[in-house]
């Protein structure tokens, strides 16, 4: 297994040290992509929601083993009691704002943590979210209250050594988080009172830096709140999916509307028309040339000047949205 570069945290707490140590030494894996504490793994969209994904803590069982080992020595010499110590793996997202303990097991367990953990095995929700990608965190915590002492960890939930990982997609890359349509939003914008979702644009899509400066998605509040619950079925994901081109429909419509658009050339396009112009135009296969990349990239920019319509339904293919649907008809995840 490939090794991490070193992270450093500082702590208030004498003895734990060890604990970041081996967390450093913890990686995600999605397909054959992965990356260490604090890196970011970028892949498609189909990929996040089909690829293998894992959390592996040894390469081996024999390695783990070493592992649980260290584990128990760090809590010796930090002068803890390993039945108080847990490992814990959360999931969350910043698309819809939610996070899900997927794994919980105490230290002093025998084999209570695995080698690798199995994310889709687990089904977090956030796993079903590639409009938003993910974040997956390992720590160990503190799992009770104890006498407090100084310089010694004694709140309950206090982490001794933790690793990040974030997940990201070519949609996540344009991401947004919805916001409730409540009462107040309706009359603010004139919607009536059963409008379900408002989709406000403001500003310049050609010169804005991320969606979240640009667009604003108001989603009845009660229709938010049942997507967060529903958000792993098929139904939740072509849902989430159907509204993140809800989002860039109206984005390519302020586009045209500029009256701006024929002027557009390829190498003076901000990020997000940057982005959506490369998710149609695909990725660069194996072996091609500048060239050949610019060429696609001209052709995807052509098709927005010329048939935006057209140019809407090529993102729509590259997401997962048919495949959901036709799930979600047949009453399947």
């Amino acid at each position: 297994m490939p090794m991490s570069s070193e992270h450093r945290f500082v702590r208030p707490y004498v003895g734990v040290g060890a604990f970041q140590s081996l967390a450093n030494e913890w990686s995600l894996w999605m397909g054959k992509d992965y990356a260490f504490n604090g890196e970011r793994i970028t892949v498609s969209s189909p990929a996040f929601l089909k690829e293998p994904a894992k959390i592996a803590f040894a390469k081996d069982e024999p390695g783990m083993e070493r592992v649980r080992k260290d584990l128990l020595v760090a809590a010796e010499n930090a002068g803890l009691d390993p039945s108080h110590l847990r490992l814990v793996v959360i999931a969350r997202t910043p698309y819809l704002r939610f996070s899900d303990l997927v794994f919980s097991a105490p230290l002093g367990e025998e084999g209570g943590i695995p080698a690798e953990l199995d994310l889709r095995r687990l089904a977090p929700r956030a796993l079903n979210t590639p409009g938003g990608g993910c974040e997956i965190e390992c720590s160990v915590i503190l799992d009770r209250e104890l006498p407090p002492k100084a310089l010694r960890p004694h709140r309950k939930g206090t982490w001794l050594g933790r690793s990040v990982f974030r997940v990201k997609t070519d949609l996540g890359e344009l991401g947004f988080t919805p916001r409730p349509l409540t009462k107040e939003a309706r009359e603010r914008y004139q919607l009536p009172p059963k409008a379900m979702r408002y989709v406000l644009v403001e500003g310049d899509i050609v010169d804005a830096g991320n969606l979240e400066e640009l667009v604003q998605l108001y989603l009845d509040e009660t229709i938010l709140a049942e997507l967060n619950q529903a958000s792993g079925g098929a139904a939740g994901r072509a849902f989430q999916q159907q509204l993140f081109m809800d989002v860039i429909g109206a984005l390519i419509r302020s586009v045209e509307s500029s009256g701006n658009v024929q002027d557009l050339h390829l190498g003076e396009l901000g990020p997000i028309l940057k982005g959506l112009v490369g998710l149609v135009g695909g990725k660069p296969s194996r072996g091609e040339s500048e060239d050949e990349q610019n060429k696609r990239g001209e052709w995807a920019l052509g098709l927005l000047k010329s048939d935006p319509e057209r140019f809407i339904a090529h993102l729509e293919a590259a997401t997962n949205l048919s495949e959901d649907v036709t799930k979600s008809l047949r009453g399947g995840d």
